[in-house]
């Protein structure tokens, strides 16, 4: 069954990690993003819930995008952003795009994001 699903849900990673692929750096493969993906659908699949009114696609798209973002960023080159600090805060992505804007390097948004936590 799991595998079935994983199967009809598969689509849905290759869309989240082609939209996340777009705020990374041109070095990350998409295809390593699909990989990092794969594993937030399975976790998404063994830790739904019916009882919780929300449509798979929502939870299931979160724990993909979160799975991406959190293995991306232990294997981004030099010192990586520790998992206290990213937590479960919902705004990190955006907080990170927002550092990329304004030119600060992966180093140092990464450094930034040590020091917060």
């Amino acid at each position: 069954m799991r595998e079935r699903l994983v199967v009809a849900y598969s689509p849905l990673v290759k869309y989240v990690a082609g939209r996340t692929a777009a705020g990374l750096p041109p070095h990350v493969e998409e295809a390593d993003l699909i990989s990092y993906g794969l594993t937030g659908l399975i976790n998404a699949i063994e830790r739904f819930e019916l009882s919780r009114e929300i449509k798979f696609e929502t939870y299931a798209i979160t724990r993909i995008r979160g799975a991406i973002i959190d293995e991306a960023a232990l294997r981004a080159k030099g010192r990586p952003i520790s998992r206290a600090a990213v937590g479960d805060h919902p705004k990190v992505a955006e907080r990170i795009r927002a550092m990329r804007a304004k030119g600060k390097t992966y180093q140092a948004i990464a450094d930034t994001l040590n020091k917060d936590e």
